[in-house]
């Protein structure tokens, strides 16, 4: 069986299982969970080392514990392999300090058959990748024990590759997401001020707020804001617009700003929900 080890352990986040632990339950008990009687469907979260992002990924991650979650379908952008479309790893297991997690080959394969063209089995993509593997200790801390996950990562952010990846996941699906979650990694503006960051991002805040994955992807299209994971954004938005999602909601919006201080050229972070009224 194919094994992802990991490749941020130790760097991006502690690699003593203990001290991983210690840190992700840290962030998770300051963050707070987000009221609702409406059904989560997909989450947004920022993909940096753990000191940075954590706090702020934190609060999606809680409102997930008690869900039933069973597949996580994770989808992140590349930012050093280069490939046509989507690319999965669809066998094997990931591994971080706190254990393996298994990949659901069968969803894989169901997701890839819709769409061979554009998504294509292509683990040697992730071999170097951070944007999913930086969201698999919180998962392994907040889900119970034996989901399995579908790691998506995608090179080209256009509205209509995100739209075919949204499609193709939707009908491997066939239209059913119980047990599913849906999960963009990204983090917004990058090397800005401090209050030119926030002016860009709130761009992307608005967009999620009023559901509109399609001003979002064209507003990152013309460069009005900044966003590294914005097509998983855009195509996690629209598969869930798909499942039934009408709302959406940003739990957290910080920068590294906030943490180091340094507020010269700062990233942006932000964790938001989708959400299907009832």
């Amino acid at each position: 069986m194919s094994i992802r080890r990991s490749i941020i352990a130790g760097s991006w986040y502690p690699g003593e299982a203990a001290k991983l632990k210690a840190e992700v339950e840290k962030y998770l008990t300051a963050a707070q969970t987000y009221p609702t009687d409406s059904e989560l469907l997909g989450i947004v979260s920022p993909h940096a080392g753990l000191m940075y992002s954590g706090p702020v990924a934190a609060f999606a991650y809680k409102n997930l514990k008690g869900l039933g979650i069973k597949t996580v379908v994770l989808i992140g952008p590349s930012h050093r392999a280069s490939f046509e479309g989507s690319a999965i790893y669809a066998s094997g297991e990931w591994e971080t300090p706190l254990g393996k997690v298994e990949i659901d080959s069968e969803l894989c394969q169901k997701i890839i058959s819709q769409d061979q063209t554009h998504i294509a089995d292509l683990p040697v993509a992730h071999a170097q990748e951070h944007s999913l593997e930086i969201q698999l200790p919180f998962l392994q801390t907040v889900l119970d024990p034996g989901f399995k996950i579908v790691p998506i990562m995608v090179s080209n952010h256009c509205l209509a590759s995100c739209e075919r990846l949204a499609h193709s996941i939707v009908h491997a699906l066939n239209g059913n997401c119980e047990g599913i979650l849906l999960l963009a990694s990204s983090d917004l503006s990058h090397f800005h001020s401090q209050a030119e960051a926030k002016k860009l991002d709130q761009k992307v805040v608005k967009a999620i707020e009023n559901y509109d994955p399609e001003k979002l992807a064209g507003e990152l299209a013309f460069e009005k804001c900044e966003a590294c994971g914005g097509g998983p954004i855009v195509a996690v938005m629209i598969a869930c617009k798909l499942l039934g999602a009408d709302k959406g909601v940003v739990y957290d919006y910080r920068t590294s700003g906030d943490v180091t201080g340094e507020k010269d050229q700062v990233v942006g972070y932000l964790s938001a929900g989708l959400y299907r009224t009832k």
